[in-house]
C-alpha cells in the first residue's frame, strides 16, 4: 500500500507540474484537488486513511464531463502538442488506475 500511495503521489507532482505548465483557465478545480491529493498524502494519518481519501479525491477528477479526460494542451507546435497531450494523457490514466487498485 505504502507503494501505491508513493506511485500516486509521483504522478501527481508530474501531473500538476503540466497541468500547471499548460493552464488555460478552465482547470483550476482539477488542479485545487490535486493539491489536496498531494496534502492527505503529506499528512499524518494512517496509510488506509490516506488511501482511501486519495481514492474519494481522485473519482472527482473524472466527472462524466469537464474532467482531466476532457482536458487537452494546445500547443502552435503540432509535434510538441502531440507529445504533451500523450504525456497528459498516459498519466491521467496512470491515475485513474492507481485509485482503482
Amino acid at each position: 500500500m505504502v507503494n501505491q500511495i508513493q506511485s500516486i503521489k509521483n504522478t501527481v507532482i508530474e501531473l500538476l507540474s503540466l497541468l500547471k505548465q499548460y493552464n488555460n483557465g478552465q482547470i483550476y478545480h482539477q488542479i485545487d484537488i490535486l493539491t489536496e491529493v498531494l496534502d492527505v498524502i503529506y499528512s499524518n494519518e494512517s496509510d488506509e486513511t490516506k488511501k482511501e481519501s486519495v481514492k474519494g479525491l481522485i473519482v472527482n477528477l473524472y466527472p462524466v464531463r469537464g474532467g482531466l479526460t476532457d482536458f487537452h494542451i494546445w500547443h502552435e507546435d503540432e509535434k510538441e502538442r502531440v507529445k504533451v497531450n500523450k504525456s497528459l494523457s498516459e498519466l491521467t490514466d496512470e491515475l485513474w488506475d492507481l485509485s482503482k487498485n
